[in-house]
C-alpha cells in the first residue's frame, strides 16, 4: 500500500481553509482515482468524524459538514476499493474514529475507537491560513481538473480490462475508442466529453469485477500489515 502524507514527497495533499465559519469547505480531486473522503472536526472539547464522501476525478464538491470558528479541520482519503493495484492514501498523524468505506458514518469523539467497535485512521490537518476553505487532493502527475477527469476514465477503463493505454489525462483516439465501446455496451450516449454518468458506470463495472475476482485480502486498519497464504493440493 502506498501512502500519501502531508509534507511528504510522492503524492501531495494541498490544504487551504478559511477561518470564517460561514464558508463551507470545498473538496477538489485532481487525481486519476475516485476518492473516498472522511472529515473530522475538533474544537471546544468536542471531536466528531464524518464519512464517506465520494469525490470523482476532476471534480470539486462541498460535503455537508459544518465547522465553527476556532475548530480544527482534518481530512483522510483513500482511493475507491474498485480500483486495481496500489491504494492511493492521503493521511496525517491525527487519529480519529471511522467506519469501513463506503459505509456512511457520523461518530462523536475520537478516543477508544476499538472499544466502541469502530476503526481508527490517521487524518491530516487542514491549515487555516488561506482565504478559501479548499482541500485539493493532488497526485504526482499534477493533473488539472480537466485532465484528471480524463485520467479517471482511463484508469477505470484499465481496471475493467477495456484499455491498456497510458493514464496521462489526454483524450487520445485510443482512450475515446475504448470509452465509446464501453458506452455502447452500457447503453450510454456517445459524446465528445466525459461526464460523471460515464465515471459512475465505469466505477460500477469495476466494483462488480472486483467482487468476482475470488479471494480478497482487505486491511481495514490504519497500519500496514504482512500476510501469508498457504495452499494445500
Amino acid at each position: 500500500m502506498s501512502r500519501a502524507c502531508l509534507f511528504l514527497g510522492g503524492v501531495l495533499l494541498l490544504l487551504w481553509a478559511a477561518p470564517a465559519a460561514a464558508k463551507p469547505l470545498r473538496l477538489c480531486n485532481e487525481t486519476s482515482h475516485v476518492l473516498m473522503v472522511a472529515l473530522a472536526i475538533d474544537g471546544n472539547g468536542k471531536a466528531r468524524s464524518y464519512g464517506w464522501h465520494r469525490l470523482w476525478p476532476g471534480s470539486c464538491d462541498r460535503p455537508d459538514v459544518a465547522y465553527g470558528k476556532g475548530d480544527a479541520v482534518f481530512v483522510h482519503a483513500s482511493s475507491h476499493r474498485a480500483h486495481a493495484g496500489t491504494v492511493l492514501l492521503f493521511e496525517g498523524r491525527e487519529r480519529f474514529c471511522i467506519q469501513p468505506s463506503p459505509e456512511d458514518f457520523t461518530i462523536q469523539g475520537r478516543r477508544d475507537c476499538g472499544l466502541r467497535e469502530f476503526l481508527s485512521a490517521d487524518f491530516a490537518p487542514a491549515r487555516l491560513d488561506g482565504s478559501r476553505p479548499v482541500v485539493n487532493f493532488v497526485a504526482t502527475e499534477n493533473y488539472s481538473q480537466r485532465r484528471a477527469r480524463i485520467a479517471g476514465a482511463q484508469r477505470l477503463l484499465r481496471d475493467i480490462g477495456r484499455s491498456d493505454g497510458r493514464i496521462d489525462g489526454f483524450a487520445s483516439k485510443q482512450t475515446m475508442a475504448a470509452l465509446n465501446q464501453f458506452r455502447k455496451a452500457a447503453g450510454l450516449a456517445v459524446r465528445r466529453l466525459i461526464y460523471e454518468e460515464d465515471l459512475q458506470a465505469l466505477l460500477t463495472a469495476a466494483d462488480n469485477l472486483r467482487a468476482g475476482r475470488g479471494l480478497d485480502l482487505c486491511n481495514d486498519t490504519p497500519r500496514m500489515i504482512w500476510t501469508a497464504l498457504g495452499l494445500v493440493r
